[in-house]
């Protein structure tokens, strides 16, 4: 094993070990290792797909961590988000149907469960981890600067393939992993780039999450040059954004800046200008880097001559899509195909009698592998959790504390990554952008606590019974702990 590969493993038991010890440090020390997995993958000899997964121990042990020093941390959450809670138990209910017909399918099907369940139990778990994570709204903006800064240096990778400049170099585009991305439309070629990172859906979503949670920053932060700094960054960003070729992450950015303005409505007049401003400072910061990164004209062409199609594209992942899965047995039907079957890396698995799976957008995805059993708890799952978010965003929409605009801003964030998943969940299927997803709707979750200091600390290895606050609210957890 190349030395790379093994300080890499090293990292990764240390990591391991610090968030076992501190729960509280386990997101930052994943984002770490996901930004380090991808080059060094493509380094390693054979590229081995293992990277895709390092994510996993740091995860695990985080989760342990937090289990230990929040020993009753279901019924607390149970406790004081019971909606959720009982939206959840209701999605796992909805999952023994897909589990029994995964196992028809022999030891394949048993490979598809468990590769579903492991991303389904994780994005579960991890809302409920995100919940006690956002308390500390001080340590959720932490964690999205972080991911920002990190990601930031990553797209450096961008430049260095767009221009070819170590033709050589392994960790630079997908030579490593035996492909080139081309989109084809009439009359161009439109070369998709991806850096460091192993493909150019991978690079866009990173890119297009560092533009929204510096935008989110630039508002919030107070200093002229630390706004300069986040609005440099954002511009930074849309570059890579731009560049990977995606045309969903670049839509992604209207989506979010919109419904950051339709959340903060009721303050639009003292709002607007100042996030107007930071937008187009943003926007020519990336004027500045695309001019200086090197134009791509087929790129352009791609983006603003097709998107007339955005609509129907919607529709026909979406709507479409799930009549026809729902409707044709060969495609899914009535009870779907099984848990796991439209997994990412799914279609690696020998399995007896599975049928192939095509579905693209999101919705066909979850549709195929739950059926409309399964597809029902799902969609109570997400109303439950919508209604909340939107519960808890109105009520801090109408504070001027920084750390509310933060919340509101992640809940924008959320409902972009979802318009996206409509059109395409191939991306969502990653480890690391489930966890990190899961665990922001999670965070959003807490946002109305967060704000709402309690007048004493309760210890985290204490009784589950919650700490009344000041204004008849309770405190589910420690602020500190672990």
């Amino acid at each position: 094993m190349p030395l790379l590969s093994i300080l890499f493993v090293v990292y990764l038991g240390v990591a391991s070990l610090l968030a076992l010890r501190n729960w509280r440090w386990g997101p930052l020390l994943i984002v770490a290792a996901a930004a380090l997995q991808d080059p060094l993958r493509k380094v390693h000899p054979g590229a081995p797909a293992w990277f895709t997964l390092s994510i996993a121990p740091i995860f695990t042990a985080m989760v342990l961590g937090a289990m230990q020093h929040i020993p009753d941390w279901w019924s607390r959450f149970r406790w004081y988000e019971r909606p959720v809670a009982k939206a959840i138990l209701v999605f796992v209910a909805g999952m023994v149907i897909p589990i029994a017909i995964a196992f028809q399918y022999g030891i394949g099907g048993l490979k598809l469960a468990l590769m579903g369940g492991f991303f389904y139990g994780t994005a579960l778990a991890n809302i409920v981890i995100g919940f006690y994570y956002g308390y500390q709204a001080a340590q959720l903006r932490r964690l999205l600067a972080f991911h920002a800064i990190v990601t930031a240096v990553m797209l450096i990778g961008v430049p260095l393939e767009s221009g070819n400049v170590f033709p050589d170099w392994l960790a630079v585009g997908t030579k490593a992993m035996g492909n080139v991305w081309i989109r084809y439309i009439p009359g161009r070629q439109v070369r998709m780039l991806c850096g460091f990172y192993r493909s150019p859906d991978i690079m866009g979503w990173h890119a297009t999450l560092m533009v929204m949670s510096a935008l989110m920053l630039a508002l919030i932060s107070r200093g002229f040059l630390v706004r300069l700094f986040w609005m440099a960054l954002a511009g930074w960003g849309t570059m890579g954004t731009f560049l990977c070729g995606r045309r969903k992450f670049f839509y992604m950015l209207p989506v979010f800046a919109l419904t950051v303005l339709w959340l903060n409505r009721r303050q639009l007049g003292r709002f607007a200008p100042g996030a107007v401003l930071v937008g187009i400072l943003a926007g020519g910061a990336f004027l500045v880097v695309y001019e200086r990164v090197g134009p791509s004209e087929d790129v352009e062409v791609y983006y603003f001559a097709t998107a007339g199609e955005t609509v129907d594209r919607m529709k026909a992942h979406s709507w479409d899509t799930l009549v026809t899965t729902f409707t044709d047995p060969a495609h899914g039907g009535f009870l779907g195909l099984g848990l796991g079957a439209a997994s990412t890396g799914g279609h690696l698995v020998e399995s007896e009698g599975k049928p192939r799976t095509w579905q693209e957008g999101g919705l066909g995805r979850l549709g195929v592998e739950l059926g409309v059993p399964g597809f029902l708890c799902v969609l109570f799952l997400v109303w439950t959790m919508v209604r909340r978010m939107f519960r808890v965003s109105r009520i801090l929409s109408r504070s001027q504390d920084p750390d509310a605009k933060l919340f509101v801003g992640v809940f924008a964030l959320a409902i972009a990554n979802g318009a996206s998943f409509v059109v395409s969940g191939q991306v969502f299927g990653d480890p690391f952008v489930g966890f990190y997803y899961s665990l922001l709707l999670g965070s959003v979750l807490a946002g109305e606590l967060a704000l709402e200091p309690a007048s004493e600390v309760p210890s985290d290895s204490h009784s589950a019974a919650p700490l009344r606050q000041p204004g008849g609210r309770e405190a589910p957890f420690s602020a500190g702990g672990g």
